[in-house]
């Protein structure tokens, strides 16, 4: 009978970790830095798994704003600004280049899986 209750108290444990690792869909990559030396040079981020994606997008002070693609309706960030990009399909990316042609853009962007 201890092993009856044994084995089903190790089967439900299981079952448990395996539903807990499955629901957990607020995954975060982690911080990446970015420059784009002028308007020709793109910095390109993909939704290849096609679920919910916020792509937290921030620009460094004193260099050039951004000129943004697939975000919504903010086509342009300016220097020292921060937005959020939604994105849930694999053939949208959203992408970016700096405003100037002289000047480049830095900055760092953050992707979180909803």
């Amino acid at each position: 009978m201890k092993k009856i209750l044994l084995a089903v108290l190790l089967v439900f444990s299981s079952i448990y970790t395996v539903l807990s690792y499955a629901d957990d869909t607020n995954l975060e990559s982690s911080l990446v830095h970015w420059i784009s030396k002028d308007g020709n040079d793109t910095v390109s981020i993909q939704n290849g798994s096609g679920l919910t994606l916020t792509i937290n997008i921030h620009v460094n002070s004193g260099g050039a704003g951004i000129n943004i693609v697939n975000c919504g309706s903010t086509f342009h960030v300016n220097a020292g600004s921060t937005v959020l990009c939604s994105s849930n399909d694999p053939s949208s990316t959203v992408s970016f280049t700096s405003d100037a042609s002289d000047v480049p853009a830095t900055g760092t962007y953050l992707i979180k899986q909803q």
